[in-house]
């Protein structure tokens, strides 16, 4: 048997996820991963978080000091950026256990990795009771079994430049900006920067991309890959973000392009602080 913890480490999940959350513990369990909750996984009288920023911080590192196989953030959000000062980054370094959260967990799992060197895992858990669930449970289910290239193959498409190999960084293109100008963000020389959103439109996206860019990102990373961004490609802008990549880099890095990384129901998985060959 394998073992989680589920943690709540961004905005708390509203009453009507109960169900849901059980449906997915009752989902692991029959996949042989018992489940254990970490601190309150639901929102507190009505207000966005589920507990305090100081106790959210507490409940990851007893999940990670007690050791489970893996670790599934199911929130998402805006706030999970606040709990970073509060880690023990010392005991998620001698864990074995691995974190897995998307989107607004973008912030913890590039602060694990710059403070640490540890990676974690982009994927939201809830996919496997999802829209896409029987997809999602298919490849879990083989991921667990050893076929890792079932949940950790997204496949990429070269926009410009000759790919390479990297350490992937990056996530959520607004969650990952919370990180500029403090001590959790990674450094980027020779990385690949995996980029994705849900929300951005195209003024959302020009001014991401402008603060990266500003940052001196893009002048010595190794690559970018352009993930899924949800309202561009329902406005048939799927190819935006690349473009404007390359327009900002003046194609001097390659950038790559795949539909299998982001917020939708399908997305796969990938591994932040590892490498990945483009």
């Amino acid at each position: 048997m394998k073992s989680c913890a589920l943690v709540c480490c961004s905005d708390g999940r509203k009453n009507d996820e109960r169900e849901l959350i059980s449906r997915l513990e009752l989902i692991l369990s029959q996949m042989g991963v018992t489940c254990t909750e970490y601190g309150s996984l639901f929102c507190r009288d009505g207000r966005c978080y589920s507990d305090t920023p100081q106790s959210r911080a507490m409940a990851l590192c007893r999940a990670f000091s007690d050791g489970p196989d893996y670790i599934f953030d199911i929130s998402g959000g805006n706030i999970a950026n606040e709990m970073l000062p509060y880690l023990d980054y010392d005991v998620i370094a001698s864990s074995r256990s691995v974190l897995w959260g998307y989107s607004d967990l973008t912030s913890v799992i590039n602060a694990v990795f710059a403070v640490t060197g540890k990676f974690s895992v982009l994927y939201q858990i809830k996919n496997l009771v999802g829209s896409g669930a029987e997809l999602q449970q298919k490849r879990f289910r083989s991921f667990l079994s050893g076929d890792e290239n079932a949940l950790f193959s997204p496949r990429t498409e070269t926009y410009c430049g000759q790919p390479g190999n990297g350490i992937v960084i990056g996530g959520n293109l607004r969650c990952f900006l919370k990180l500029a100008g403090t001590p959790y963000f990674p450094g980027t020389e020779g990385r690949i920067l995996l980029l994705e959103s849900l929300s951005a439109d195209e003024a959302g996206l020009r001014t991401g991309l402008s603060q990266l860019g500003q940052m001196g990102v893009f002048e010595n990373a190794g690559g970018v890959i352009c993930g899924s961004f949800s309202r561009l490609k329902k406005a048939g802008l799927s190819d935006l973000p690349a473009e404007l990549i390359s327009d900002i880099t003046k194609g001097r890095i390659p950038v790559m392009q795949t539909d299998d990384i982001g917020h939708g129901s399908d997305s796969m998985a990938v591994r932040i602080g590892c490498p990945l060959r483009l």
